[in-house]
C-alpha cells in the first residue's frame, strides 16, 4: 500500500509539469492547421524564436519559474500543459494513504511546491519516522522538547501546570499532540534555516517588510529593493520540507479525532508553550479564541468563534499556527489591526483546517490562504461558506505557497485586489472549490485600485480568479522579477465571475493565470485584460469545458487577446455560449452609448499569440462593428514595429486565431464573419506577411491540441 502512495505523490508532481494523462486526440485533419495552410502558413512558424525567450528571461524576469521558458516556446502545447495542472489539482484533494484517509493537503501543498520549481519530502510516507515520545505523559513530554528545542528552562512546577491541564485525557489522545508539539519545532528549525543568508539582526525587519508587502496596494521603493535582494536569499525547500512533517502531524490528530471516532468529551486544555499556547476542546461548548497566542487550536464541536491571527504567523516569534475544528457553524473575524490571519504564513506557516458546518471567514487584508515567503493553507470541508476580505486573500501567493481549498457547498468569495487565485513573484495561488453553485466577485466599482493609463479609471484593478503577475521594472530601476502563478479550479455547479482589470485568467510579466471550470452554466463579467486576456510576457488559459455560458469581455484585450509576447488561450467546450464584448456608458446629457475597446476574441497585438476556440453550441459573438473596437477583434494580429526595423520583434509572429465549431452561431460583423467561412484580417498599423489574424467558423472539425 504504501507503493501506492509513493506513487501518487510522484504522478501528482509530474502532472504539475506537463500531464502524466493520455491525449483524446484521434487521428484527423488539424482544424487549425487546415486553416492556416489555406492562407499560406505552416504551423511550425506559430512560434518563438527559444533563444530570444531565454535572452529576455535572463534580462528580464529574476526568479521565473523553471517551466515557464518550455511552456513559452511551445504555445500550442499550453492546453495540454494547462490541463495537466488542472488535473493534478482536481485528482489530488482527496487522496487515500495506506494510514490515512485523506492526505489531499499534503497533496495540493505539494503541487504548489512543485509548482514553484521546488519539491522536498515528495514520499513522506516512507521517509518520515516516529518520535521518541514518552508513552506514559505524551504532551508532557512534547511541551518539555519544545522548552529544551529553543533554550529555555522548564521546572517541575511548569510540569505539574501541564499534568493539571491534561487531567485524565488518555494518553492515546494525547499521543498525535505531543507528535505535533514535536513537528513545530522541527518547522521553526528549518523556518530559522531558510533565512540563515540574512543576517539575524534584519529578521525582524524582514518580517515587517514581508507584512507590509501583503497589505499594501502601491508599490514603494523600499519593497521593491527588499523583494531583490531577499526573494533568491530566502530558501524555499529548507520551510518546505519543514512544513511536511508538520502537515503529517495534523492527519495524525484527525485520524484519532475524526476516522477513529475517540471519545473527545470531558477533555480540555490550554498550555502555554515558547511558541505559543496550545488549546482544546473535546465537548460541545461555544468556545472563542483569540488566534494570535496560540500555535495549535483543536475544537470538536460547537458554533465557535475565532478572532484575530488565527491559524497565521502573527509576529516573526510564532513560525506556525494551526486550527483544525471538527464540526459547528463558526465564524472567523480579523480586522485593520490583524496583521495576517485564517490559514496565512509570513515566514512561516499558517494552516486552519475546518471540517463541517456553514461557515464565515471575515478579514482585512493577508488572508484566507496566504503567504509570503511561508505557507499558507485554507481548507474547508463541506458546508456553504462566506470569504469576505480585502486585499491579498483567498488563495494568494508570493514567494511561497498559499492555498485555498473549499470541498462541497454554494460558496461566496469576496475581495478587492490580488486575491482568489493569485501568484505574485515566486509565488503560486490556488483556489480549489469542488462543488455547488458558487459566487466570486473581485469588487470593480467601489474604487480601491482605479485603473490608469486609459485602462478605465471607474473600474478598479483587480489581479483575481486566477491571475499571475511580475514586478515590471525595465521602465524604472531594471531589477524586473518574473511573476508567479494563480490557478482557479472550479468543478462543479453555476457559477458567477466578477471582477475588474486583470482577472479571470490573467498574466503579467512572465506569469502564468489559469482558470478551469469543469461544468454548469456560468456567467463571466470583467472588463480589460480578463477571460484569458494577457499582458506583457504572460501566460493564460481560461478553459470552460461544459455548459451554457456567458462572457461579458467589457473593454479590451479579452476573451482571447493577447499583448506584448503574450499567449492567451480561451477555450470553450459544449453549450450554447454568448460573448458580449462591449458595455455602456452615459454622456454628461445622459445618453447611453455602447463602448469597447479591441484586441477581443481571438486577437492579439505586439506579437501577442490570442487563440479562442469554441467548440459546439448555437453561440453569440456580440463585438462592435466599428474601427479601434470590434474591428480589430474575432482573429485579429496587430503589429506594432515598422517591418523594416533590426528589431527581434520582427522575427516574432503577431498571432490571432478565431476558430468556432459547430452550431448556429451569430456575429455581429456580417460583412466579414459568418456562419461556415473563415477569414483573414490584415494589421491595421503595419501589415505584413507574419501578422497571422485569421477566423474560421465550421461545422465540423477538430483540434488536437485542446484534447486532453
Amino acid at each position: 500500500m504504501k507503493k501506492v502512495m509513493v506513487w501518487l505523490c510522484i504522478l501528482c508532481i509530474f502532472s504539475t509539469i506537463g500531464g502524466s494523462f493520455e491525449s483524446k486526440a484521434e487521428e484527423k485533419p488539424d482544424t487549425i492547421q487546415t486553416v492556416l495552410e489555406e492562407y499560406g502558413y505552416d504551423l511550425n512558424e506559430i512560434k518563438y524564436d527559444p533563444e530570444i525567450l531565454s535572452s529576455l528571461i535572463a534580462t528580464n524576469a529574476k526568479m521565473t519559474f523553471p517551466w515557464f521558458h518550455r511552456w513559452w516556446s511551445h504555445p500550442f502545447e499550453i492546453p495540454k500543459n494547462v490541463k495537466g495542472t488542472v488535473n493534478g489539482i482536481a485528482d489530488s484533494y482527496h487522496v487515500k494513504s495506506a494510514e490515512f484517509s485523506n492526505t489531499g493537503l499534503f497533496q495540493q501543498f505539494l503541487g504548489g511546491m512543485s509548482r514553484t520549481g521546488y519539491t522536498a519530502t515528495a514520499m513522506p510516507e516512507l521517509k518520515l519516522m516516529p518520535y521518541p515520545i514518552d508513552k506514559e505523559e505524551p504532551i508532557l513530554d512534547g511541551v518539555k522538547f519544545v522548552y529544551a528545542a529553543m533554550g529555555y528552562d522548564f521546572y517541575e512546577p511548569q510540569a505539574e501546570a501541564v499534568r493539571t491541564a491534561v487531567g485524565s485525557m488518555p494518553a492515546e489522545l494525547q499521543m498525535p499532540f505531543a507528535d505535533y508539539l514535536y513537528s513545530a519545532v522541527i518547522l521553526w528549525r528549518y523556518r530559522n534555516r531558510a533565512m540563515r543568508n540574512i543576517p539575524k539582526e534584519k529578521w525582524a525587519d524582514v518580517y515587517d517588510k514581508a507584512i507590509q508587502m501583503s497589505i499594501s496596494v502601491e508599490e514603494t521603493k523600499d519593497l521593491d529593493a527588499f523583494m531583490w535582494d531577499t526573494g533568491p536569499t530566502f530558501d524555499y525547500l529548507d520551510l518546505y520540507n519543514g512544513t511536511v512533517p508538520l502537515i503529517y502531524s495534523i492527519f495524525k490528530i484527525e485520524k484519532k479525532i475524526r476516522d477513529e471516532k475517540f471519545d473527545t468529551k470531558g477533555y480540555q486544555f490550554d498550555i502555554y508553550t515558547p511558541l505559543g499556547r496550545i488549546a482544546f476542546q473535546g465537548g460541545s461548548e461555544k468556545n472563542e479564541y483569540i488566534g494570535d497566542d496560540y500555535c495549535l487550536i483543536v475544537d470538536c464541536l460547537g458554533d465557535d468563534n475565532f478572532i484575530g491571527a488565527t491559524a497565521a504567523n502573527s509576529s516573526l516569534n510564532k513560525p506556525v499556527s494551526v486550527v483544525i475544528d471538527f464540526d459547528g457553524n463558526d465564524h472567523y473575524s480579523a480586522d485593520k489591526r490583524d496583521k495576517c490571519a485564517q490559514g496565512t504564513g509570513v515566514l512561516g506557516v499558517g494552516i486552519l483546517i475546518d471540517e463541517q458546518g456553514n461557515d464565515v471567514y471575515e478579514a482585512w487584508d493577508n488572508a484566507q490562504g496566504a503567504a509570503t515567503f511561508g505557507v499558507g493553507l485554507l481548507w474547508d470541508n463541506a458546508g456553504d461558506d462566506t470569504f469576505k476580505a480585502r486585499v491579498f486573500s483567498q488563495g494568494a501567493g508570493q514567494f511561497g505557497v498559499a492555498n485555498l481549498v473549499n470541498v462541497g457547498g454554494n460558496d461566496t468569495y469576496y475581495a478587492f485586489y490580488a486575491s482568489q487565485a493569485y501568484g505574485y513573484t515566486g509565488g503560486y495561488g490556488l483556489l480549489l472549490d469542488t462543488e455547488g453553485d458558487d459566487q466570486y466577485t473581485a469588487e470593480p466599482t467601489e474604487l480601491l485600485t482605479p485603473g490608469v493609463l486609459g485602462h478605465n479609471d471607474n473600474i478598479n484593478y483587480s489581479l483575481c480568479q486566477g491571475v499571475g503577475f511580475g514586478r515590471r521594472a525595465d521602465l524604472y530601476d531594471g531589477h524586473s522579477m518574473g511573476g508567479g502563478m494563480g490557478v482557479l479550479v472550479d468543478l462543479k455547479g453555476d457559477d458567477k465571475y466578477v471582477a475588474g482589470i486583470y482577472a479571470q485568467a490573467s498574466g503579467y510579466w512572465f506569469a502564468t493565470g489559469i482558470l478551469y471550470d469543469k461544468e454548469g452554466n456560468d456567467v463571466y463579467d470583467a472588463y480589460f485584460f480578463v477571460q484569458s486576456g494577457t499582458a506583457h510576457m504572460g501566460i493564460t488559459e481560461l478553459l470552460d469545458e461544459a455548459g451554457d455560458d456567458i462572457y461579458y469581455a467589457r473593454q479590451a484585450i479579452s476573451a482571447g487577446g493577447a499583448h506584448d509576447v503574450s499567449i492567451s488561450w480561451h477555450v470553450d467546450k459544449g453549450g450554447n455560449d454568448k460573448f458580449l464584448c462591449n458595455y455602456e456608458v452615459t454622456d454628461k446629457d445622459g445618453k447611453k452609448t455602447k463602448t469597447s475597446g479591441g484586441i477581443l476574441l481571438g486577437s492579439s497585438t505586439a506579437n501577442g499569440m490570442g487563440i479562442l476556440v469554441n467548440i459546439g453550441g448555437d453561440d453569440v459573438y456580440d463585438v462592435l462593428d466599428e474601427p479601434g473596437r470590434g474591428k480589430q477583434s474575432v482573429g485579429y494580429a496587430n503589429h506594432v514595429v515598422p517591418p523594416t526595423m533590426n528589431t527581434w520583434r520582427n522575427t516574432f509572429p503577431d498571432v490571432g486565431l478565431f476558430i468556432d465549431i459547430g452550431g448556429e452561431d451569430t456575429y455581429t460583423r456580417p460583412d466579414l464573419i459568418k456562419n461556415n467561412t473563415s477569414w483573414k484580417q490584415e494589421s491595421t498599423q503595419y501589415a505584413r506577411r507574419m501578422s497571422v489574424g485569421i477566423g474560421l467558423d465550421i461545422e465540423e472539425g477538430y483540434i488536437p491540441w485542446v484534447e486532453w
